[in-house]
C-alpha cells in the first residue's frame, strides 16, 4: 500500500455531542527492509477504530485533519484501498469464487482468469476447497476471509 498520512483527524458525525475521534495521527508506509506495515488499532469498542478505517478509505471525510495516500488527499474510495467490513456485504447467491472474481469480472477480465485468479486467492486465505460453497455454507470465520480474498483481488 503507498504512504498513508492521518494527520490531527478529527471526525464528528452529525446528531453527535462529541467527536467520534479527535486530534489523531498516524503514519503507515514502507519500513526500511521494503515491506509493507502490518498494522492493528486495538481498543475499546466505540473508541474509532472504524471511523479511522473509514477515513483512510475514503468513505468519511475528516471534519478537522489532513488524511492523505502517497501525499494525495484521500477524497473518496480508491483501487489502491480496500475495506473488509465486520458484517460480510458478500453476495449470498454466488458461490465463494465469485464472490471474490466480482472485482474482476467488473473490469472485464475473462471467466477463465477470473476463476483461475479468485482460486488462488481463496487458497491464500485457506479456502481452496470452499470455491463452489455458497456463502450461506460457511461459517462466519470463513466469510470473513472470503471478503479478504474479494479486497485482495480488487
Amino acid at each position: 500500500m503507498p504512504h498513508l498520512t492521518l494527520d490531527n483527524v478529527t471526525v464528528h458525525y452529525d446528531g453527535q455531542p462529541a467527536p467520534a475521534v479527535e486530534r489523531v495521527s498516524i503514519d503507515i508506509g514502507k519500513s526500511e527492509s521494503g515491506r509493507g506495515d502490518f498494522v492493528v488499532l486495538v481498543g475499546r469498542s466505540g473508541c474509532g477504530k472504524t471511523s479511522l478505517l473509514n477515513v483512510a478509505a475514503g468513505l468519511v471525510e475528516p471534519a478537522r485533519g489532513r488524511a492523505t495516500i502517497a501525499g494525495q488527499p484521500i477524497t473518496a474510495p480508491g483501487p489502491d484501498r480496500a475495506v473488509v467490513f465486520q458484517n460480510d456485504a458478500l453476495f449470498p447467491w454466488l458461490t465463494a469464487r465469485e464472490n471474490v472474481a466480482f472485482a474482476l469480472k467488473l473490469r472485464g477480465v475473462s471467466a477463465e482468469k477470473r476463476a483461475r485468479h479468485a482460486d488462488e486467492l481463496l487458497k491464500l486465505v485457506k479456502l481452496d476447497s470452499a470455491g463452489d460453497k455458497r456463502i450461506w455454507e460457511l461459517s462466519g470465520g470463513m466469510r470473513q476471509r472470503v471478503g479478504l480474498a474479494r479486497a485482495l483481488a480488487a
